[in-house]
């Protein structure tokens, strides 16, 4: 019982920082201190960061 829940939420934080990371990048008003740039950067970052939660939640379930 406790190992699917811990995936699901797994699978929410992959959906929280793939949206962060399109946020940070298309969105000017939440960070208007960074330039585009930077904003670009910290975006990428948080998405191949989703990405690979994404992998590890995969992995995880494929091992039980």
């Amino acid at each position: 019982m406790l190992n699917k829940i811990l995936r699901y939420f797994g699978f929410f934080m992959v959906f929280v920082y793939l949206g962060a990371g399109f946020l940070i990048i298309f969105t000017k008003s939440l960070v208007e201190w960074l330039s585009l740039w930077q904003r670009i950067a910290i975006g990428i970052l948080m998405i191949i960061y989703g990405i690979f939660r994404a992998y590890r939640v995969i992995v995880t379930r494929d091992d039980e």
